[in-house]
């Protein structure tokens, strides 16, 4: 058992150390008693326990084997089946237990595999995702130190440390803000990459900010009470002060062309339009509490910009 130093309970019941939990103070809270219990393990008496192999919690918390007995799949047995081997009283398998790989880790601290290992056929080894960056088992797709990284994790391979406001996300760097820039006002269909509407405005938002895409209502004023809309300049550092905005809702959230339902047709004049917009506060970073339908007309005509949001981070 993996003894921790946050608390002290019975499963499911939380003792007067953990009354201070960020969590409302849950049994089975990670914040009370660590983060390093895997996920088939339980907390018993302030410790990680696997009711399947734990002689001393053996199925549930406080169930203990006699003398002789091992835990056996959560059975308290004369002996160990199916392959597994008997360690302290525990029945293990030794070809995937990282605390008993390759042998008995009670008896032998070499076959306890580091937190970053697994163990793969009784080897203490990085996880197939994973390579050896400074020593460490690193998963270029997530570590935020080496995101990206490949090979031998060496010069040139080494990957890029995410700065602060940014998560390694399939093995790029995403910023974790939700407002990430503007598209510049225009008029006219809007055509970005030689694609029409929504799409290529999504498509515009993607190769500025990487992990974006056209900002809906509920994002945007979150992206607001953050404060990440405050002076807010569009991709050519134009000063930013209304944003159209996307509803997801034909005939409302955008300006539609009557003739072809193709989606942000701001300025197509000869047809008639409707869409939304909200105001913005540069000074303060406040928008509008509310987006402004634009009359069937001539509103869609205005030069308005396209905010774009991350597409990783909720708000």
């Amino acid at each position: 058992m993996k003894l921790l130093l946050l608390g002290v309970v019975a499963l499911g019941l939380a003792s007067a150390a953990c009354q201070q939990c960020p969590d409302g103070n849950k049994g089975d809270s990670l914040f009370c008693h660590g983060a390093s219990c895997a996920a088939d393990e339980n907390v018993c008496s302030g410790a990680c326990s696997n009711p399947m192999s734990d002689r001393d919690n053996c199925g549930k918390c406080g169930m203990q084997c006699g003398d002789g007995l091992v835990c056996s799949f959560g059975v308290c047995a004369a002996g160990c089946d199916n392959g597994l081997v008997n360690c302290g009283g525990s029945c293990v398998d030794p070809s995937m237990d990282k605390a008993n790989c390759g042998g008995c880790g009670a008896t032998d601290t070499a076959h306890v595999c580091t937190p970053d290992e697994t163990c793969n056929n009784g080897v203490c080894g990085c996880a197939t995702t994973d390579i050896v960056c400074a020593g460490t088992c690193t998963n270029p797709q997530t570590s935020s130190t080496h995101c990206g990284a490949s090979g031998d994790c060496g010069a040139g391979h080494a990957g890029t440390m995410c700065a602060q406001n940014e998560a390694c996300v399939a093995g790029g760097c995403i910023s974790k803000l939700i407002y990430r820039g503007s598209l510049p006002a225009g008029t006219g269909r809007w055509m970005y990459a030689a694609t029409l509407g929504i799409d290529g405005a999504n498509n515009d938002c993607a190769a500025h900010w990487p992990g974006s895409a056209i900002c809906p209502f509920n994002k945007l004023m979150a992206a607001s009470v953050k404060g990440e809309t405050v002076n807010a300049v569009d991709y050519n550092n134009n000063p930013v002060t209304e944003w159209w905005m996307d509803q997801n809702t034909v005939g409302e959230g955008r300006c539609i062309s009557n003739a072809d339902m193709a989606p942000w047709t701001y300025a197509t004049a000869d047809q008639g339009h409707v869409g939304r917009h909200v105001t913005l506060d540069r000074a303060t970073g406040v928008i509008s509490a509310a987006p402004v339908l634009e009359t069937i007309g001539t509103g869609c005509n205005i030069n308005r910009f396209v905010a774009c949001c991350s597409l990783v981070v909720a708000p």
